[in-house]
């Protein structure tokens, strides 16, 4: 008798143990679960963020093609400040040429007029 006592002690050991490692199974393939769903999210998320980052590139393609329009239109620009300037030097001389023309015309105007008024 004491021999299937201890069978029996020995085989309710083994069931709890069982039952013990069952739970642990169970919860192993909860947690298994879990992982799946949460590499499942992170793949979709990052095709999502792939996505993303193609249209930022895209994006900074279409950029940098601007940048490089504005730095030839910046430059255009530039050079026509540069002639109008350029122009108003040579408007400012022109006219101080006009003015010392003028100023000429009239001190010789009155010359002639002093030479013709003595020569008669």
């Amino acid at each position: 008798m004491a021999d299937t006592e201890q069978i029996l002690a020995k085989l309710e050991a083994l069931e709890e143990r069982c039952a013990r490692l069952e739970a642990g199974q169970e919860q192993r393939e909860k947690h298994d679960a879990f992982v799946d769903r949460r590499l499942d999210d992170g793949v979709e998320r990052f095709a999502r963020l792939e996505g993303r980052t193609q249209q930022a590139e895209i994006l900074i393609a279409a950029h940098a093609s601007h940048v490089e329009e504005m730095k030839g239109l910046l430059k255009e620009l530039r050079d026509l400040i540069e002639t109008f300037s350029a122009l108003r030097g040579a408007a400012k001389t022109i006219s101080v040429l006009g003015r010392v023309v003028g100023w000429g015309a009239g001190i010789l105007g009155s010359l002639i007029g002093v030479w013709y008024a003595l020569r008669k």
